[in-house]
C-alpha cells in the first residue's frame, strides 16, 4: 500500500507491533527502524513554571481573603437631566471599580412589579443593540426583595473619572459599551448613585478583575454582559 513516497509492507501484525515503513526505492527486504520515545527530565524552565503558578495560586486565595474586607464608598448622586456636579466626577482619579445604583420605589413596588416596569423602559427597541448592556436575567433572578438602592451595574476602570463620564455621556451612535444615560429621554428623572472603591496597584489587570468579579457576583447587579 503506498502513501506519498512512502510504502506500507502489509504484514501480520502481533499485539502491540506497529506498521513498518520502507523507502520506495529501498530494498524490500531493508526495514526503517522505529521511532522509540525518549523521556528525559523536566526541563528547568518548566519547574520554574510550575512553582509560578503555585504561587499564583496562593497570591489569588490571599488576595480572594482581602477582598473580602473591602466595600464600596459612596461618592456622589444625581438625577438624570438635571445638572450634573462633574466636579466630583472629576475627583475619581484614580483606577479601581465603581459600582452604579438607581433609585426604587421600594415603599410602594415588589420586586417583580419594578423590575418589569423597568424591563419595558430600558429595552425599548430604540435603545436595543447600541452598544449598551441590556438585563441578565440570573442577576435578577438573585434579588427576592425590591431595595432603596437598587444595583444596575459593576464595572472597572484604570481612570474611573472618564468611565463614568462616558456612562452618562456617550451617543448612542458610538460603538463603546456603556450605559450611555443621557440618550435615555425616557427615563429623566430618575435619581442614580455612584460609588467606588480605590484599587491603585501596578498589577491592575491582575488584582483589578479580581475584585470585580468578587463583587458582581455578590452584589449582582442586573446589567451587564456576564
Amino acid at each position: 500500500m503506498s502513501i506519498g513516497w512512502l510504502t506500507c509492507i502489509p504484514a501480520v501484525l502481533l499485539p502491540h507491533s506497529l506498521c513498518r515503513f520502507t523507502t520506495a526505492n529501498a530494498p524490500a527486504n531493508r526495514q526503517m527502524p522505529i521511532a522509540s520515545v525518549v523521556r528525559g527530565k523536566p526541563k528547568k524552565k518548566n519547574m520554574e513554571l510550575y512553582e509560578i503558578d503555585n504561587l499564583l495560586a496562593k497570591t489569588r486565595t490571599d488576595l480572594e481573603s482581602l477582598i473580602e474586607k473591602y466595600e464600596f464608598i459612596p461618592q456622589f448622586q444625581f438625577i438624570l437631566n438635571e445638572e450634573i456636579d462633574y466636579s466630583i466626577i472629576d475627583t475619581l482619579n484614580y483606577s479601581g471599580i465603581y459600582l452604579i445604583e438607581i433609585k426604587t420605589p421600594h415603599e410602594s413596588y415588589d420586586i417583580v412589579q419594578w423590575a418589569n416596569e423597568f424591563r419595558d423602559l430600558w429595552e425599548k427597541p430604540e435603545y436595543k443593540d447600541k452598544f449598551v448592556p441590556n438585563i441578565k436575567k440570573k442577576r435578577l433572578d438573585f434579588h427576592s426583595e425590591l431595595v432603596e438602592w437598587f444595583p444596575i451595574y459593576i464595572g472597572k476602570s484604570s481612570l474611573i473619572k472618564r468611565r463614568i463620564k462616558e456612562h452618562l455621556n456617550l451617543k448612542l451612535s458610538k460603538p463603546t459599551t456603556a450605559l450611555k444615560l443621557l440618550e435615555r429621554t425616557n427615563i429623566y428623572g430618575t435619581e442614580f448613585r455612584i460609588s467606588t472603591m480605590n484599587i491603585t496597584v501596578k498589577n491592575y489587570d491582575l488584582i483589578v478583575s479580581e475584585f470585580e468579579n468578587y463583587f458582581r457576583e455578590k452584589i449582582n447587579p442586573i446589567l451587564g454582559r456576564k
